[in-house]
């Protein structure tokens, strides 16, 4: 992790209020052109991204997608000789011009200082939450991960009360839906930018954990379900 941010970040108006782009897929961009050198370029791997949002290197994977098919950023990679395994990748801000020009700017009075209060807080909850997730033995390691890149999606926008209703719905929908069925639904959720976890779409697309239905057979030689 030898990459160093600027103290500062740019979210342009125009990705900040792009409605297809989900909320962690703006931060990331803000990250981005924190990370960017004078040509614009930047160097970070899904790894560095991954290891800072505490999220899996598939969502970030994701998420640069979202920014990419929007031509918010280009991505130009570099193979091993002959081969098609990642030597590095370039992660190019489009309109860097723009961007630098911002970096200019005078910061009002107070500004940074609520900006690292405010900061300080999510990071706080951050933990908290986390701490909640990891510390619960009804659920699987997956799981768990799962439903922090959840948190990480929300921006960690849940009370205390919300956390604790998310994990009782999970727990329930694992008593009837398998773990994949489960992750795949958050999965589909972040990349849908959906307010909420769509556990009703469990219905049409699961695979059971109790998909076998017990029978006894009679004397008649007839079976019947127990």
């Amino acid at each position: 992790m030898n990459e160093k941010p600027n103290y500062y970040s740019i979210l342009p108006a125009i990705v900040r209020y792009d409605p297809d782009l989900t909320p962690t897929a703006k931060l990331l961009y803000s990250e981005i052109t924190s990370l960017v050198n004078k040509t614009g370029i930047c160097w970070a791997s899904d790894k560095y991204f991954a290891y800072l949002y505490g999220v899996s290197d598939r969502v970030i994977r994701k998420y640069l997608k979202q920014l990419k098919e929007k031509k918010y950023i280009e991505l130009e990679y570099e193979y091993e000789g002959n081969t098609r395994e990642i030597k590095q990748r370039k992660i190019r801000i489009i309109g860097v011009e723009q961007i630098f020009h911002t970096y200019g700017t005078n910061i009002p009075e107070g500004v940074e200082q609520k900006f690292r209060d405010n900061n300080k807080y999510i990071n706080n909850k951050k933990e908290i939450y986390k701490e909640r997730v990891l510390s619960d033995d009804d659920l699987s390691d997956n799981i768990k991960k799962s439903l922090i890149e959840w948190l990480e999606f929300k921006k960690y926008y849940y009370e205390d009360i919300g956390l604790t209703k998310l994990i009782s719905q999970v727990k329930n929908q694992l008593k009837e839906y398998s773990e994949e069925d489960i992750i795949n639904i958050i999965d589909e959720s972040m990349a849908n930018n959906y307010k909420g976890i769509i556990f009703n779409k469990l219905k049409k697309k699961s695979t059971k954990v109790n998909s076998y239905t017990p029978t006894t057979i009679n004397d008649d030689g007839v079976y019947r379900l127990v």
